[in-house]
């Protein structure tokens, strides 16, 4: 079996409403392509995020949940090398055609990215 089918065949389904209306190249990525791996590596993303946070902010596990997700958000915007891991961990789950895309549009999809990292590990804190 080659890897793109395999990616492809493994996926989570999404449910989009009116995905006929979806007509901006980015659009699509971001709902058909970003959303389904996202989806995919939830928990890889959310342990990683932990692990980074348990590891450099003292008595994380205490803190109160929104100072948690201030910390969350403090580190994605600041740490190059957590950001570059958590974009390599959905990079690796992309197809060939879908790597292209993204190497042509990296800092449009890197933005949208973070975003969508932070909102689903921060609702995990």
């Amino acid at each position: 079996m080659n890897r793109d089918k395999f990616l492809l065949d493994n996926r989570p389904a999404i449910a989009i409403e009116n995905p006929e209306s979806i007509i901006e190249d980015l659009s699509r990525f971001q709902n058909f392509t970003l959303r389904a791996v996202l989806k995919l590596q939830n928990d890889v993303l959310a342990r990683i995020c932990v692990d980074f946070l348990q590891k450099n902010y003292k008595n994380f596990s205490q803190q109160q949940s929104l100072d948690k997700v201030k910390l969350l958000q403090q580190a994605l915007k600041s740490n190059i090398q957590l950001k570059t891991l958590l974009f390599g961990v959905i990079a690796g789950f992309l197809t060939s055609e879908e790597l292209d895309f993204y190497l042509q549009n990296t800092s449009e999809i890197n933005k949208r990215l973070s975003a969508f990292i932070f909102k689903r590990v921060s609702e995990q804190l």
